[in-house]
């Protein structure tokens, strides 16, 4: 049975999901976002443990060093992915019945992306200025 053109343009729609850029599809920023949150979890946990029961000053100063670069790579990844979607559409993989087309990333999602990156940027400069003194 044939289909109606209506439905032939929604199928393809849905299809050009897997088309869209790598970083603009929901399901990326999403899989890096999690990703990223959870490694640094298991990383903070197995340093914080290794260097309370090693016992050795070095060790220590080792793993206090290794949360962090930790911390330090988690924030630039949600930093990279909040400027990805506040530059562009991030599609996700369902349609948008009103205009036939992937949905994307709404104003909501925007707004919540600058908030992170404010936070990340207003704290990442509060730390900044209180805890690394400038010399002089």
């Amino acid at each position: 049975m044939p289909r109606s053109p209506r439905i032939e343009k929604r199928l393809a729609a849905k299809r050009s999901y897997d088309s869209k850029p790598i970083f603009r599809r929901s399901r990326t920023i999403e899989a890096v976002l999690g990703t990223s949150c959870v490694a640094a979890l298991i990383i903070l946990e197995i340093a914080s443990q290794i260097g309370l029961l090693a016992g050795k000053e070095l060790i220590g100063k080792a793993m206090t060093v290794l949360c962090g670069v930790t911390l330090l790579a988690v924030t630039i990844c949600i930093l990279v992915l909040c400027v990805l979607t506040l530059t562009g559409p991030i599609y996700k993989p369902q349609l948008d019945f009103s205009t036939g087309d992937l949905e994307t990333y709404g104003p909501i999602d925007k707004f919540a992306a600058l908030v992170i990156a404010s936070l990340i940027i207003g704290v990442a400069g509060y730390v900044g200025y209180h805890y690394v003194a400038p010399v002089g």
